[in-house]
């Protein structure tokens, strides 16, 4: 058998050697955490630019100078309504229309900030990441602002 001085030595090893792995677990959980909230950034990001194309070119450029916030739950599903208790991430959308003139088409710069808004915290939540894409005019020659 074992003497009780070999097993307080072997379980003070342990100890000395256990305890900085358990520090580096819980650094490791936060990255996971973060890294979780990257990849639903960017899946959203992806989301509010595909809704920006299928939109009309005039709309975009009439939202020029505004932000629009979007809300989105933890799996990266939309929320129609603010202050939902689902919402985890908020979409801040601002526009911002080129000054270019000809032949270069007209474009609008969708800049997006996401957030982590658990509850829908109107908007005030911890940056996750930031986003800026354009969206430009399909048809130059048949844009005719308001009319497109």
């Amino acid at each position: 058998g074992f003497t009780l001085v070999e097993i307080c030595i072997s379980m003070g090893i342990m100890t000395v050697t256990l305890v900085p792995l358990l520090g580096l677990m819980a650094n490791g959980l936060t990255q996971v955490g973060s890294n979780i909230d990257k990849n639903q950034a960017v899946n959203i990001c992806q989301q509010v630019f595909v809704a920006a194309q299928q939109q009309s070119f005039s709309k975009l450029v009439s939202a020029t100078g505004t932000t629009v916030p979007s809300y989105f739950t933890s799996e990266g599903d939309p929320v129609a309504t603010a202050g939902s208790a689902n919402i985890v991430y908020t979409a801040n959308v601002t526009y911002t229309t080129s000054t270019a003139t000809a032949p270069t088409p007209p474009l609008v710069t969708l800049q997006i900030k996401i957030l982590k808004t658990p509850g829908g915290s109107a908007g005030t939540g911890n940056p996750v990441a930031s986003f800026v894409g354009t969206v430009s005019c399909p048809d130059v020659s048949g844009y005719n602002a308001g009319t497109d």
